[in-house]
């Protein structure tokens, strides 16, 4: 595996070389049998004609043409450079116009296979992930991931308008999200690292300790109740929020070991169904405009140094948990974190953690929002056990984690 780390990072030339001897390829490939030319000689000729048809005929074809060639230019400079400054510089341009690629194509899986070697590209794009974080924690003076710096990380954009750090961690949830292989992320170590971020985004806020949490909520001014647009919180004039309070108030009898029965008798389900039903159709209140997104919100000239805000923190854990339950359920998964303490950390993340996060709660210091990742920290677990077809069970007795687990089902219930 490629995960350990003494303190060095490993050269690209030194990484690929030792990947693709473990996976069988001992020489890259030439020029001409590059994935491009395999793909495009492979096409039959009157699907090469229909194709260049549809080109010549819709602008929107001729975007996707000229991006799966800035790919592939740009994925060959990353190849062939001698230099690891031009490699890293082409790598957040390959995986920027990847990012751009996904939007227009909606059978991903197809459109990586047509472009690249997809179990390369998932080793190199996960490696790139793991790197960059590794760069963060030496960098700090504790030597440790520190929350502000991991999601300015995920938030920062270049001159150039590029965002490398949001790039990768978009790149990563679509090489999860799609039926490819995941054997090759795990070769690359991004598991272990996504338990430190995870283990990170859970840890006390150093720069905010002993203050009281600052949620989304807290942000919106006191005398506005939201008749206008309404955002995600509407208050009554005596400050009472029912309708996110009956959210909270489900949310939390779903989450512990009461049985469900009741509530779907109540028909609760079906009323789900038709909420997610209209927040995945059009916006009509909306419709013809550009949607907003969080990062329309920040001023052209600011690079994320100062305080990133709720929102944006809330979008990187929901990318981190996805990625990571969507590695967790491979067969191998599980085996990758022994190599080092990843899989303690988890354990003890989730045993020892609950309990004081539940009585920070009580007492406001903590959001409902982190008893939920806390949550998913252990559905995360679960599922790492569920799927290691007993490989680990040595290891988790070695390490006396049996005891911590049962400690995890105690603090839950």
């Amino acid at each position: 595996m490629f995960q350990k780390s003494s303190g060095k990072t490993m050269k690209w030339v030194t990484l690929l070389k030792d990947f693709k001897e473990k996976v069988g390829l001992s020489q890259p490939p030439s020029a001409s049998s590059s994935p491009s030319s395999t793909s495009s000689s492979s096409l039959p000729v009157n699907n090469a004609s229909s194709t260049k048809h549809d080109f010549l005929s819709s602008p929107s074809s001729r975007d996707k043409h000229e991006l799966e060639l800035d790919f592939k230019r740009y994925w060959e400079e990353f190849r062939s450079s001698s230099s690891e400054k031009e490699k890293e510089k082409a790598l957040n341009l390959t995986v920027d116009v990847f990012c751009k690629l996904v939007k227009q194509h909606a059978n991903v899986a197809q459109l990586i296979t047509m472009l690249v070697e997809t179990h390369i590209f998932s080793f190199v794009v996960g490696r790139a992930f793991v790197t960059d974080i590794e760069k963060l924690k030496i960098s700090s003076k504790t030597r440790s991931l520190e929350v502000e710096r991991v999601l300015s990380f995920f938030s920062e954009i270049t001159k150039d308008g590029i965002k490398p750090g949001s790039n990768l961690l978009d790149a990563v949830e679509v090489l999860v999200s799609g039926p490819i292989d995941k054997q090759s992320l795990l070769d690359s170590g991004i598991l272990c690292c996504l338990i430190l971020i995870l283990n990170t985004l859970l840890g006390p806020d150093v720069g905010n300790k002993g203050k009281k949490v600052t949620t989304y909520e807290d942000t919106i001014p006191e005398d506005r109740n939201f008749d206008g647009d309404l955002g995600p919180v509407r208050r009554l004039e005596d400050g009472i929020k029912p309708g996110s309070n009956l959210l909270d108030a489900v949310e939390v009898l779903v989450s512990g070991p009461i049985d469900k029965q009741s509530l779907l008798d109540s028909g609760i389900l079906c009323c789900l169904i038709l909420i997610l039903n209209t927040l995945l159709g059009p916006d009509v209140g909306n419709k013809g405009k550009k949607v907003t997104t969080y990062e329309d919100t920040i001023p052209e000239d600011r690079n994320f140094d100062g305080d990133l805000g709720p929102v944006r923190r809330l979008e990187v854990e929901g990318s981190v948990v996805h990625i990571m339950k969507a590695l967790a359920n491979h067969p191998s998964a599980a085996q990758s974190l022994i190599e080092d303490n990843s899989l303690q950390l988890l354990f003890q993340m989730v045993a020892n953690g609950s309990s004081i996060v539940f009585s920070q709660y009580k007492e406001d210091l903590v959001p409902l929002h982190t008893i939920q990742l806390h949550r998913h920290a252990m559905q995360i677990l679960g599922l790492l056990l569920v799927n290691d077809n007993g490989s680990t069970a040595n290891y988790i007795h070695k390490h006396h984690l049996a005891i911590q687990r049962m400690k995890l089902l105690g603090a839950w219930r």
